[in-house]
Order: structure tokens, then sequence, then C-alpha cells
């Protein structure tokens, strides 16, 4: 199942967050199907609050990555994605921000149905200025009530996010919210981005931490129900909750499973 968008002015689907999304001293990691049927400059594939997230960046092909800072917003656009309407992607953005400097890392990757999700490069357009404000209302083809949706369909997706940085307890594996390593980076895509690419969200639910951490993990099924799985902090056993839709309708679309030959190669999916 997936949620169609149709390009409506405050077209979402949206839950709250058990982090504030996008401030200091925060990471998290956002995966998911889409499958645009029209790409339009400035809408959102995800957001939290009114800048923070991803959307379609002037050149519609490509995607636009935004901090919310107090002086200057921050922004970084990638170069070769490629996307294109009438196909499915599977797009995962990490990041890690802290207001030291202030710094933000973000990493990038795209796949589909028949290529594993690769690295894609990703340039800063507008350096951040000023500390950054987060938000703990995370939402789905859009921003706000007053900001025109995603057109298509967005399904499966996974949020990610905590407040707890440590190279072996926190969820993430990030030792420091100012950077990401080569090694948490690789962490991230084995543990999380793989096997959720390859449809298989309980592999990635097997890597949360069992000890107190302060994080949050929600994924949105692509089955019969439009609920939420979460697993969080004070929560050990994954529970269902309910998001707010509003005009985005839940249809009976759904993303594509990437084949056994495509997944062979990779050791942390199954096949």
């Amino acid at each position: 199942m997936a949620y169609t968008f149709g390009g409506a002015v405050g077209s979402r689907c949206s839950v709250t967050s058990l982090i504030s999304l996008g401030a200091t001293a925060t990471a998290g990691v956002v995966t998911g199907w889409y499958y645009p049927t029209t790409l339009t400059a400035t809408r959102r594939y995800w957001g939290a609050g009114t800048i923070f997230g991803a959307r379609v960046a002037a050149t519609t092909s490509e995607i636009e990555l935004w901090t919310d800072n107090a002086t200057t917003d921050g922004l970084w656009t990638t170069s070769g994605a490629g996307i294109a309407t009438g196909n499915w992607y599977f797009l995962a953005v990490i990041w890690a921000n802290n207001n030291t400097g202030p710094a933000t890392s973000w990493r990038v990757y795209l796949g589909t149905p028949d290529t594993a999700p690769a690295l894609v490069t990703l340039t800063t357009t507008t350096s951040p200025v000023g500390n950054f404000t987060g938000s703990a209302t995370y939402v789905q083809g859009n921003t706000s009530a007053s900001n025109v949706s995603f057109q298509g369909e967005i399904t499966d997706t996974c949020l990610i996010a905590t407040s707890t940085f440590n190279a072996t307890t926190s969820p993430l594996g990030i030792a420091a919210s100012t950077t990401i390593t080569a090694a948490e980076e690789a962490n991230i895509l084995n543990r999380y981005i793989l096997p959720l690419w390859a449809g298989d969200p309980a592999r990635a639910a097997n890597h949360l931490p069992q000890a107190p951490n302060t994080f949050d993990f929600m994924y949105w099924p692509a089955t019969l129900t439009a609920n939420v799985q979460r697993r969080g902090s004070g929560i050990t056993a994954l529970t269902w909750i309910a998001p707010t839709l509003t005009s985005a309708v839940y249809s009976a679309g759904g993303s594509p499973r990437p084949q056994r030959s495509v997944m062979a190669s990779h050791p942390f999916v199954p096949h």
C-alpha cells in the first residue's frame, strides 16, 4: 500500500517524533520509496517543521536538503541523482547536526528496484549560520498546511532519529554530532539502509539498542493499515500508532521489491 499525494495545498501525512528533528546534537536517517508523477521544484519528499528536510531541487532531477538556522538556513544540492517521473526510487538521507560551527553532516543514498542504494554527490549551496531549529513534527510529502505537496506515491518509509551519541550503544553508532565518519556511515548503510531497501524492516529493527537511549524508530509498512510501527525511548517492543492524514490518500499502490539477483551481492540483506 502507499500514500498518494496529488500536489494539493496542505496534503501531508504526519506524526509526532520523540526527537526534535534537525535540532542541535541530533542525528537520524530517513528512508522510503518515492514514485513521482510530477516533479516540481520545492515540493517535499519529507520534512520536519517548515524548513528542515528533503525536497525537489530547482533542477528537478536533483534533491535539495535544508536545515533551519537562526540567521541563514543551510542548503545542499545533489548532482547526478537523475530522478525522473514514472519510476520508483529508494531515497535514504542521513544527517547529524551541532550548533558548534554550526556543523551539519549529510549523506544521500539513492536506489531503484534494479540497483542497490549508492552514495550521491552532494554540494554545499548555502552554508548554515546560527543555531539549528528542530521540530518533532515529521511529515511525509510536505512540511505544513500552507505548502503544496509532493505529487505521486510514497511508501515504506522509515525514520530513525536520536540525541544519543556513542560509537557502540547509540542506534546509529555515531560517536559525535559534529561529524559522520566513513565507518559510521558504512554501519548505517549495512544495518539499516540496505535491509530497508530490501523490504526487511525487522532486520533493521534488530540493530536497535536494548539499553536506554533517547531515540525514535518509526516504520510505515506497506500493509492493509495506514498505521505506523514504533519503537523508541521507553518503548521496548514495537507498537502501533496512527499518523495524521491530511488530503493524502491511502491507496492500493505499493513499492516494488528488489529481485533476489540484485540483492545477491549484498551480505547485509536477505536473499
